[in-house]
């Protein structure tokens, strides 16, 4: 989110300044394309991070709901 967040960004102050000049901007005319390769590699090391960081949890385990006898128990997170 925080590289499209720099393009609304970019793209308000590119339209105030058109505003005072009368140029015309449209929303296609920005740099969409490393907008786009900086998402992409954000997520890959968000991807990366996730997956070699030893502790998965953390301190906690979560027990998701399941059906027990015929009757729903509900989800748990168990503390270790």
């Amino acid at each position: 989110m925080i590289p499209l967040a720099l393009y609304a960004l970019w793209f308000a102050y590119r339209r105030h300044h058109a505003r005072k000049t009368g140029e015309v901007i449209h929303i296609a005319d920005g740099p969409w394309l490393a907008t786009i390769l900086a998402t992409m590699a954000l997520l890959a090391a968000g991807f990366l991070w996730a997956g070699l960081t030893d502790e998965k949890t953390g301190p906690a385990t979560y027990t998701p709901a399941h059906v027990e006898d015929g009757k729903i128990v509900q989800g748990e997170i168990h503390a270790r």
